[in-house]
């Protein structure tokens, strides 16, 4: 917090300094900006250095949490997976009953065959 305040105040002085060398408009604050961001990037190393390592201590703690959901969605697809080679494995109940009606609905005999569980001589 201390390092952004003092860049937006680095950023306002030069700010103030080039409006009083005449500069005006936008151009005095897109000027006012890379001044800013330049003296702030010789005079405060050591701060930024602090903020850096601030930021990266976040770091491990947000990409856990991220790691923990990877590694479940991962699971998740895994467990998926093998339930449906499991399924793909057992006998489909009902499947032989379908494909038959559906294969042969003009055939008589065949229908017979399937009602009678004996063929007609």
């Amino acid at each position: 917090m201390l390092y952004t305040l003092i860049r937006v105040g680095l950023i306002l002085a030069a700010g103030v300094l080039l409006s009083l060398a005449g500069l005006r408009s936008w151009l005095l604050w897109i000027t006012a900006i890379l001044v800013g961001a330049m003296v702030s990037f010789l005079l405060l190393r050591r701060q930024t250095a602090e903020f850096s390592q601030s930021l990266t201590s976040l770091t491990p703690r947000r990409t856990a949490g991220r790691q923990a959901a990877q590694d479940a969605a991962a699971e998740d697809a895994l467990v998926d997976q093998a339930a449906e080679s499991e399924g793909d494995r057992a006998p489909r109940v009902g499947a032989a009953e379908s494909e038959g009606g559906r294969g042969n609905q003009g055939d008589g005999e065949e229908d017979s065959v399937n009602q009678d569980q004996k063929p007609r001589p």
